[in-house]
């Protein structure tokens, strides 16, 4: 019964000791997949209807770490005493100066006593040699406070390392967002992929159904929801304009060539494209017989930007152990449960994430 409550319901239930026994028989399970909630959504799955979905959600708030989705690379947060730590043990004895930028007027600078500046507004604070520790820490303290939380350290003859408060990759300028369990949801706007809105793939329009019979010509209707009498005006402006934009209204629709079909999709000078009807009709979607006479041209495929993941780049960039979320929630209920027991993570992140990991095994047995 307990088991069969939700998470917040729960919180209000002292622990209750496990019973002294030995084996129990002909006890019903408390475990059910049939969805009890009235808000019926095809975004639901297994996962969020156990909740197990949400721990996996909370788990990534807590211990995941960003990747760059362009160049692979680990994101990190800097902050004045990790720059410091990160230039001592990779850059230790080289030459550097230690820049940060500012909007502030040149005039307005120099009265605050900063005399050398780049050619981009940079401003140089200072130049040294990578070792003595307190005099790096002041540098690279002062550079962060006067640049708004970020530093830039140029490795004369070597190279430029950017440092900054926000989780941006320093090579190619990826910005991820602060890990939330909304982050991590494809029911919520702020994770949801854009494109098809969480659910992992969107409506298209679908040549196959909108010429079934493509050994007929333009001229013997092969469009099939122009061939419907009270849209043949979309036809009759076809049949005029084809022509004039080197489109054969006489041969099989199968021999035009797809730099000719891309053209009735997309419309010309001369005539209105099937894009063009589509697009009007889905301003009157809000009519029944409308929404119906679309779906027969229709159907899900896919959705190209998140790969049928629901989730956007910024929560997908996000892993535990070399995984997005994604593919935690891909795997079957067996995979995951051994996953989840022989799951590689350092020792901060394992206390962390101990008691979270108990209940997701515990959801899984």
């Amino acid at each position: 019964f307990i088991e069969s409550l939700s998470t917040y319901a729960r919180l209000f239930i002292e622990k209750i000791d496990r019973p002294d026994v030995d084996d129990i028989r002909n006890l019903r399970p408390a475990v059910a997949l049939q969805q009890q909630n009235t808000i019926k959504t095809s975004r639901s799955t297994v996962g969020t209807l156990t909740e197990i979905h949400d721990y996996l959600r909370l788990l990534f708030s807590k211990i995941a770490q960003p990747y760059c989705p362009i160049c692979g690379k680990l994101i990190k947060q800097w902050s004045p005493e990790s720059i410091v730590e990160d230039l001592i043990s990779n850059q230790k004895g080289k030459r550097a100066m230690i820049i940060f930028p500012s909007d502030k007027r040149v005039e307005e600078l120099i009265r605050m006593g900063y005399h050398r500046f780049r050619e981009d507004g940079e401003v140089i604070l200072d130049r040294l040699i990578i070792g003595d520790e307190k005099r790096l820490t002041d540098s690279i303290e002062t550079a962060w406070s006067e640049g708004g939380g970020e530093v830039i350290v140029d490795i004369v003859g070597d190279s430029i390392i950017r440092y900054t408060k926000k989780l941006m990759c320093s090579d190619c300028g990826f910005i991820a967002e602060q890990p939330h369990p909304m982050l991590f949801s494809f029911n919520h706007p702020l994770g949801a992929c854009p494109a098809c809105r969480g659910f992992g793939n969107v409506l298209k329009y679908v040549e196959d159904k909108i010429v079934p019979d493509k050994s007929l010509s333009l001229k013997d209707m092969a469009i099939e929801p122009w061939s419907k009498p009270s849209l043949r005006w979309w036809y009759k402006q076809l049949l005029r304009g084809a022509p004039k934009s080197g489109i054969d209204i006489n041969i099989p629709y199968r021999e035009l060539t797809e730099d000719k079909k891309r053209l009735l999709f997309k419309g010309t000078e001369y005539f209105y494209g099937l894009d063009d009807f589509f697009s009007t009709l889905e301003e009157k979607k809000y009519k029944l017989h409308v929404r119906v006479f679309l779906s027969r041209y229709r159907e899900a495929v896919v959705c190209s930007e998140c790969g049928g993941k629901r989730l956007k780049a910024e929560a997908l960039s996000y892993k535990v152990a070399s995984k997005d979320i994604s593919e935690f929630l891909e795997m079957s209920i067996s995979d995951l449960k051994n996953y989840i027991k022989d799951i590689k993570l350092s020792d901060h992140h394992k206390i962390i994430s101990e008691e979270i990991l108990k209940q997701i095994y515990d959801k899984l047995s």
